[in-house]
């Protein structure tokens, strides 16, 4: 197998040459940017693609009239993802997958006459028989029960394009501290310049299909059909075929489990430390025939230096909004399947120094389909995406003041649960409120603690707002 510095390796052995191909993977299948340094942005992978996905009939046999021949595909699939660069290596934070993958195709041809038996007389007919066949394939990212969490089926890597002098560090293989010497200065020149970024995506998709096939018997005066359907179920569930019959003519419905569609793309960027955005055409395809299928793929970026004060600061004061939020006496007026929606509009306003909420509580709203599973505790006190939520937070380059404070907002939640289980999951918006107050501000504490000692200069004055909070509080009670 090959190493990205081009030399093979041929076992695992001892000696100088195994520590200098140790130090090659160190230093170069993870390119440094700065031992503490990160990155943080997001990337977009678009393919776009149109066209008919056969070629159309030049001529129809001299018997038969071609009435329509049409095919249609028109497709888009866009790839976004959250990303943290540290020491060259990439951490996926929240991955979205959006397919539209439509086609449409319609064949109708005519027989340009048959003849009918009327008794023992044969009667010209014209036009003849009919055929039509009309197919429809609507396929999308499927986002029903048991969908994978996308950022879990999505990697991203950085390899540098340059090749390091391999002879110069093999006559220094003898001497290892002139070793590294070159190894730190050569990762250092890696800091900044060529790239290589490859990312993969693999989601289940949901297809339906509508094909059928109907002919005309002139002679009878009837029309008769044929017809197939697929539908997407559940993952893990087996295939079922159901025979069924319409006043034309039979009906068969394929259900089956989800599919899958992969995206893969990779395109060299040009890297700065401080900061690097770009776009770029990956890939196009041209058509095999005149109005014939074709498909483009297209890659954008930005990166900039991660800001973990700014970052804890930002959390800080969304803990406090929503610690104030919950507060409100408004909000714990409403029903409690409504409570939530006007915590979030109380908790706008705050964040937004009094402008009013986008949004209308009188009508629930849709859930976010393909959204990830948040971290919380659930009926049975137990934390639940822990590990799922520190992933997704290192994709963000979240500091650890920020991920520290959000686990200890849930262990206060574990345990509230723990002390009075069954008041815990009741649907008391009094009760519910007061365990969030507290939760947000103990998670608040733990950052300003963090901001305290690693951001000293740009400390926030929070003790006087978070005692108001505190007191509004526990005399509303």
């Amino acid at each position: 197998m090959k190493d990205f510095t081009g030399l093979t390796l041929r076992g695992v052995g001892g000696g100088p040459y195994c520590c200098l191909m140790f130090f090659f993977a160190l230093f170069f299948i993870f390119p440094i940017l700065g031992h503490a340094d990160q990155l943080v942005g997001d990337m977009t992978v678009r393919v776009q693609g149109q066209g008919r996905t056969d070629s159309p009939k030049e001529k129809s046999p001299p018997d038969e009239r071609l009435l329509a021949d049409d095919n249609f595909r028109r497709l888009t699939d866009t790839l976004y993802n959250e990303a943290c660069i540290t020491d060259g290596v990439m951490a996926i934070g929240t991955v979205k997958r959006d397919i539209n993958d439509v086609t449409d195709k319609k064949l109708d041809r005519e027989i340009n006459y048959t003849w009918c038996k009327k008794g023992k007389q044969s009667i010209k007919k014209s036009p003849g028989p009919r055929f039509t066949h009309l197919e429809s394939i609507r396929i999308k990212t499927y986002t029903g029960s048991g969908a994978p969490n996308h950022r879990k089926s999505t990697q991203a890597f950085l390899a540098p394009t340059s090749q390091p002098n391999t002879s110069q560090l093999e006559r220094l293989q003898d001497d290892p501290q002139a070793l590294m010497r070159q190894l730190e200065a050569l990762s250092q020149e890696l800091s900044a310049g060529t790239y290589q970024m490859s990312i993969n995506s693999w989601v289940l998709i949901d297809q339906q299909v509508d094909q059928s096939d109907w002919s005309t018997d002139v002679c009878e005066n009837k029309t008769t059909s044929e017809s197939f359907y697929w539908r997407t179920t559940v993952p893990g569930q087996p295939e079922k075929t159901a025979q069924g019959s319409s006043q034309n003519g039979p009906e068969t419905t394929l259900s089956a489990p989800p599919g899958g569609r992969g995206l893969v793309a990779s395109w060299e960027l040009t890297l700065d430390p401080k900061e690097f955005a770009g776009s770029t055409l990956v890939d196009e395809s041209r058509p095999a025939f005149k109005g014939g299928y074709k498909e483009k793929i297209s890659a954008g970026w930005s990166f900039r230096p991660a800001a973990p004060c700014d970052r804890v600061k930002n959390a800080i004061h969304h803990g406090l909004a929503y610690a104030e939020a919950y507060t409100d006496p408004g909000p714990r007026r409403q029903s409690n399947d409504s409570y939530l929606c006007y915590v979030d509009r109380a908790a706008y306003v705050i964040l937004h120094h009094g402008q009013p909420a986008p949004y209308s509580c009188d009508k629930p709203r849709k859930p976010d389909e393909g959204a990830e599973i948040e971290i919380g505790v659930d009926g049975n006190c137990e934390l639940q995406h822990e590990q799922e939520y520190l992933d997704k937070m290192a994709g963000q380059c979240a500091p650890e003041g920020e991920t520290t404070g959000i686990l200890a907002h849930e262990a206060v939640h574990v345990e509230q649960c723990r002390h009075d289980q069954q008041r815990y999951n009741s649907p008391d918006n009094d009760y519910w409120g007061d365990t969030e107050v507290r939760a947000h501000l103990a998670g608040v504490r733990v950052m300003h603690d963090w901001m305290r000692e690693n951001c000293p200069d740009d400390i926030l004055p929070l003790e006087q707002r978070m005692q108001r909070i505190e007191n509004t509080w526990r005399n509303s009670r």
